[in-house]
């Protein structure tokens, strides 16, 4: 009886793998999120690359390999349509999941595998930015056969092997091109040289290549960091004009519990699986005085902390605890909770049975995403413009844009939908990042415009009413975006129902 119910068990957390898989196609057709029209307007294979380097990319608050490879795919495939952008990084996330089950470590062992590949592939933010327009999937593509390597090469240097120059040279390219990537990626790499060159020392070998590698990666990596760091620093990202230093840090250990665990149940199941399998560690190591995989788990944790350390310290001047921004360390974390969990899963129902618990809630909550993303409009950017394009397509198009992307691209982001996907031919015009006497000129004539705020809350409406000194009333409220009114004078407020309005509203703007 119970090996039947491993069996099932074990059919269960393989259906949820393949379920997992099979869930990275489900977002293709979405809205693009406004991060991901950047990436459009980056990769538009029309402009000049040297020309989108300079005015696009390096204000900019990511390194830009990403965007290369999309602005040289897209002279090959149709260039718009969200499918065809989101398709590279499908095939990046499937490209990590397979590499993950064909080059994982044989001394781990095959319970550990299974483990690790359940959780990597039913992540619901690792099956939602599989189909990103971002760098996300890039990043997990590089981070997994790093992480392989570095255990790899920390396990010879314990054994007093040599490392040899082919897994040096891999290590330098993933770093690099994981670099150019995010910087997250270079923190990744950052913190697997700093825990290699301790082995080094620890175990006393020479130092001299341990610490040449990484200071090659870093000098290639030069090129992009000084100029954009100078980029960002003229742009007062780090005085405060960096739109999520408003974030309370009180939403930190939420926002990663919910990145590395889908929701809080998800936490309760998987760090219930976690301190038992840790619990039954100790008690072997009581026993036998061995801790077994406690060398690779040490490792990895230390490579996660390492990332969280630096984090903290930079958040002292720009917050930066996005849980995606942390795709890197995902296999970091996860193959530790599976090197944790794998005896419990292996020995006992129970552990098998926590593990499928917690892959049918991340792929549940992947479904929810799913309904919320397809049926509600919280991804905005198509809807909004099509209710402009179907109530005043006359009028010009003004946007208040208050997030930190670089303002000389904002007029193509915003102008994506209207011109590029629905050839209006529209005159867009950012307002927020302008010079106000310009701002001042183009509300002069705010009559024959629409105006639009993609990702409208309330906290944003008032600080836009005290900044500009102007009474600001919201005319309609398509998904997560506004269309508003403004005035010289007396008070207009939002709708008491403004947080559900939706585009009938939008009659209430003055012509329309």
């Amino acid at each position: 009886m119970r090996y039947f119910c491993q069996k099932i068990l074990h059919w269960i957390c393989a259906a949820c793998i393949l379920t997992g898989i099979a869930a990275r196609f489900l977002f293709l057709d979405i809205s693009y999120e406004y991060d991901e029209l950047f990436t459009a307007v980056t990769s538009n294979p029309a402009l000049s690359l040297g020309w989108v380097w300079t005015n696009w990319l390096m204000p900019d608050v990511h390194p830009p390999l990403h965007n290369f490879l999309l602005y040289i795919y897209n002279h090959f495939v149709p260039y718009g349509p969200e499918i065809w952008l989101r398709l590279p990084s499908v095939l990046f996330g499937l490209g990590a999941l397979a590499y993950a089950w064909l080059a994982f470590p044989k001394r781990f062992g095959k319970t550990v595998r299974w483990v690790f590949m359940g959780l990597l592939s039913c992540q619901m933010y690792g099956i939602f930015y599989a189909q990103h327009a971002r760098a996300y999937a890039l990043m997990l593509l590089l981070s997994v056969p790093l992480t392989f390597l570095f255990l790899n090469m920390s396990h010879a240097t314990a054994k007093g092997k040599d490392i040899s120059r082919r897994q040096w040279a891999a290590y330098a390219v993933l770093s690099l091109l994981l670099c150019w990537s995010h910087y997250f990626g270079a923190l990744l790499f950052g913190a697997f040289s700093v825990l290699l060159l301790a082995q080094a020392v620890i175990y006393k070998r020479c130092i001299g290549v341990f610490l040449l590698v990484p200071a090659a990666v870093f000098v290639l990596f030069l090129p992009w960091l000084l100029p954009n760091l100078w980029a960002n620093i003229s742009l007062q990202r780090f005085d405060g004009a960096w739109w999520a230093n408003e974030m309370s840090n009180q939403s930190i250990l939420p926002g990663l519990t919910i990145f590395f665990f889908s929701s809080f149940g998800g936490y309760v199941l998987l760090m219930g699986l976690v301190v038992t399998g840790l619990l039954l560690a100790l008690r072997a190591y009581k026993r036998t005085g061995h801790f077994a995989r406690g060398r690779e788990i040490l490792l990895l944790l230390s490579a996660f902390a390492i990332g969280i350390l630096v984090v903290a310290v930079l958040n002292f001047k720009i917050y930066l605890f996005f849980g995606r921004y942390f795709m890197p360390f995902i296999p970091c974390v996860y193959l530790s909770f599976a090197l944790i969990t794998a005896p419990l899963v292996r020995r006992y129902i129970l552990g098998m049975a926590l593990l499928d618990a917690f892959l049918l809630n991340s792929l549940f909550l992947c479904f929810v995403l799913y309904i919320v993303t397809h049926f509600t409009g919280f991804v905005s950017a198509r809807i909004s413009v099509q209710a402009y394009k179907d109530m005043a397509p006359d009028k010009e198009l003004f946007v208040v844009a208050m997030e930190a992307f670089p303002p000389s691209s904002m007029n193509a982001m915003y102008a994506f939908y209207p011109n590029q996907v629905f050839k209006m031919g529209t005159t867009v015009t950012e307002l927020y990042n302008i010079e106000p006497a310009l701002r001042e000129a183009a509300l002069a004539r705010r009559d024959k415009a629409v105006i639009w705020m993609p990702n409208c809350t309330a906290a944003k409406l008032g600080r836009l009413s005290q900044e500009w000194g102007r009474a600001i009333g919201v005319a309609g409220k398509p998904g997560t975006s506004c269309f508003l009114e403004l005035t010289d004078k007396g008070v207009l407020t939002p709708p008491a129902d403004w947080q559900s309005a939706d585009t009938e509203q939008l009659s209430r703007l003055g012509g329309w």
